[in-house]
């Protein structure tokens, strides 16, 4: 896989060396960013003894400056640019894992195997109706003060709730992308889900989804764990990933 550029806005050195094995790539998913994944992806690193990667998508963290596009093709090409030649295994969580499952479709010679964490699937009929959260800015903060809690979003200093909520056209840009439905029949690529014990009913029954839409997909629980499995239980979830990577190591077909 080719490394990052340096300066190339978006994009994380990678961790690890070259190994026999294929390399792993992470995608980070809505108002999140890819240092969030930093614990996980060195445990994963040691775990596969390869290369595991991180990216800033566009309009988050040092990709900010990016514009963002209500469509998830521009995060498939992004996506397929940072995975180069040498086709590798994809991990995402949350939205980040609807992008993986696009492009095995779009590009499946550049993606060996696919794991999806509690991907939003707004499309179908059962999924929670989303609330209009208002301009971005306002969005962005009323976001991440329903993931971390009011208090602690107080605690936060007033830089970093600026640069929060500067990410509010990226936010609105994940929720509109989201609603492009996934076409389960294109995807040939081996795909595996995963939730957390703990997590809301729709995130497990989103993975559930998932896996009963794809032919030979497996699930995956992480016991303890919800939504922000990376954070809470970063060794798990890097064990889970490792599990994700070995099928492809052994697997004759690779």
């Amino acid at each position: 896989m080719s490394a990052p550029h340096p300066g190339d806005p978006g994009r994380i050195d990678p961790v690890g060396v070259a190994a026999d094995g294929p390399p792993l790539v992470i995608v980070h998913g809505t108002m999140d960013r890819a240092t969030s994944f930093e614990r996980t992806r060195r445990q994963a690193a040691a775990l596969t003894g390869g290369v595991v990667t991180t990216y800033d998508r566009t309009g988050y963290a040092t990709a900010g400056s990016r514009a963002p596009r209500p469509d998830p093709a521009s995060h498939v090409a992004d996506l397929v640019a940072i995975i180069g030649p040498d086709p590798a295994v994809v991990v995402g969580h949350s939205y980040g894992g609807v992008i993986a499952l696009h492009a095995a479709i779009a590009a499946p010679s550049a993606i060996l195997a696919v794991g999806v964490y509690e991907p939003p699937l707004p499309w179908l009929p059962w999924w929670p109706p989303v609330p209009d959260l208002g301009p971005p800015d306002v969005a962005a903060e009323r976001f991440r003060r329903r993931m971390i809690g009011d208090a602690n979003w107080d605690r936060l200093g007033a830089s970093f709730r600026s640069a929060r909520r500067a990410e509010g056209p990226a936010l609105l840009a994940d929720f509109a992308a989201a609603m492009t439905p996934i076409d389960w029949a294109g995807i040939a690529t081996p795909v595996h889900a995963g939730h957390g014990s703990e997590s809301p009913p729709h995130f497990v029954d989103a993975a559930v989804a998932v896996a009963d839409a794809v032919t030979g997909a497996t699930l995956t629980r992480l016991d303890g764990a919800s939504h922000g499995a990376h954070l809470s239980h970063p060794i798990e979830f890097a064990a889970w990933m490792h599990g994700i990577w070995s099928s492809v190591v052994h697997d004759p077909q690779h």
